[in-house]
């Protein structure tokens, strides 16, 4: 499927600078909370899955993968880690969110990424017990290292790992006006993503395709749908006509295979040929060259192609597999291998988070104190209550009186908070 990148857009302020200037820097204490209850609200709809289970006892599973980079930087070694420890145990780390892999085992708390020692999900399970099901236990307890889960042998690591994707090999940049695809197939690429100008052969963004605001509209509308946000990619496909991609990289290694998949299917095929314009690229698609001075058209090479499969493509690739037949041999031979191009491909979701939705944080916060000793527990409540009466405090006067309390005011309460929790 496609995933759509919309560019950030700064609206245009009408109002003078001065006014701007206040805006940005104050806020009534109203607004400031309810503000705060609107973020979490957000954060809760972007992670709605409960973060106290790691998949690493559950063997390879099709899930969202996520790549440290930071541990990456220290054990040289790519590792991807599951939802839950994105947040408990490596919430402090340089992560890319490389969507979903395939037979995957989170590398959390395994002898692959040592720096990070034990998977903090799995060592203490809600009833409190010490989970070191699977653990390279060498009765050494002194060396972290021993006690390390053992890393998956079946995992399989590509450059999303070390955060970079595509052909032209760069970080995932959230600001390009681009769409970008995942291969279906992957087993020459790793499932990576791949940008429409790249898919072509072209570079990425070789032409402007951010969509100009006239003159009537000086202001960005936010509200606008993607569609409106992102102008569509001269030569390729409309995005409505396919589900997926096999990438050109794939096809190559089973050129026989998909060049008869291709045919049965009557699929489209986007043909990659390095160019550096798109004028350029269907003049060596058509067979001319800029030295064609009379356009005489020379024999066509033959160029790789990436695959778009319908959104039905499953059902038929299974019709294909059932009838069997003789002429069709190798390309069954190879479904049968990968039995997910035309069976069901369940994506692992993490429970949902079972806490109320109206929840605040501080609530929440209040609720998971019973996980900790209580001495700790105690220490928390106290030292919450504290700073949540200080806090009350400090904004009710603003409330009532409906004045706006600057972000200098906010910073220099927490600031000053701080300093006594030192002394």
């Amino acid at each position: 499927m496609a995933k759509r990148v919309i560019p950030f857009e700064k609206a245009t302020k009408t109002s003078n600078a001065n006014e701007d200037k206040e805006n940005s820097s104050s806020i009534t204490a109203e607004d400031y909370l309810e503000n705060q209850l609107h973020l979490e609200k957000e954060a809760r709809e972007l992670m709605p899955y409960d973060s106290n289970q790691c998949t690493y006892g559950m063997g390879p599973l099709r899930q969202e993968v996520y790549a440290c980079l930071t541990c990456y930087e220290k054990t040289k070694k790519p590792c991807g880690i599951c939802f839950a420890c994105s947040i408990n145990c490596h919430s402090k780390h340089r992560l890319a969110e490389l969507f979903t892999k395939r037979n995957f085992t989170c590398d959390c708390g395994t002898s692959r990424i040592n720096s990070n020692g034990h998977c903090r999900v799995r060592m203490v399970q809600p009833d409190g017990n010490v989970d070191r099901s699977g653990l390279l236990n060498l009765q050494t307890r002194h060396s972290e290292i021993s006690n390390l889960d053992i890393p998956s042998l079946s995992n399989t690591y590509n450059q999303n790992y070390s955060g970079l994707f595509c052909s032209c090999c760069r970080p995932y940049n959230p600001e390009e006006d681009t769409n970008m695809f995942q291969c279906q197939f992957g087993q020459a690429c790793g499932e990576d993503w791949y940008h429409e100008e790249c898919i072509m052969g072209l570079r990425p963004q070789v032409i402007d395709r951010k969509r100009k605001s006239s003159a009537e509209k000086p202001v960005i509308d936010i509200s606008d749908s993607e569609e409106s946000s992102v102008l569509p990619m001269p030569g390729f496909p409309d995005l409505d006509s396919f589900e997926t991609i096999i990438c050109w990289k794939c096809v190559l290694k089973f050129q026989h295979e998909f060049d008869t998949l291709s045919s049965l299917l009557e699929c489209q095929r986007v043909y990659h040929v390095e160019a550096e314009s798109v004028e350029a690229r269907d003049a060596l698609l058509n067979g001319r060259s800029d030295s064609d001075n009379i356009g005489i058209k020379r024999m066509k090479k033959q160029f790789p192609y990436t695959l778009l499969l319908k959104k039905d493509f499953k059902k038929h690739i299974k019709q294909i597999v059932l009838e069997n037949k003789p002429s069709n041999f190798e390309l069954i031979k190879l479904l049968k291998e990968f039995p997910y191009m035309y069976n069901d491909d369940p994506i692992y979701k993490p429970p949902e988070d079972s806490d109320d939705e109206n929840s605040s944080m501080f609530e929440l916060g209040l609720k998971n104190l019973n996980k900790v000793p209580v001495e700790q527990a105690l220490t928390g409540m106290e030292a919450y209550k504290k700073m949540k009466s200080r806090l009350t405090e400090f904004l009710k006067p603003f409330a009532e009186q409906k004045k706006v309390v600057t972000e200098e005011e906010v910073k220099k309460f927490f600031s000053t908070e701080m300093s006594q929790k030192r002394d």
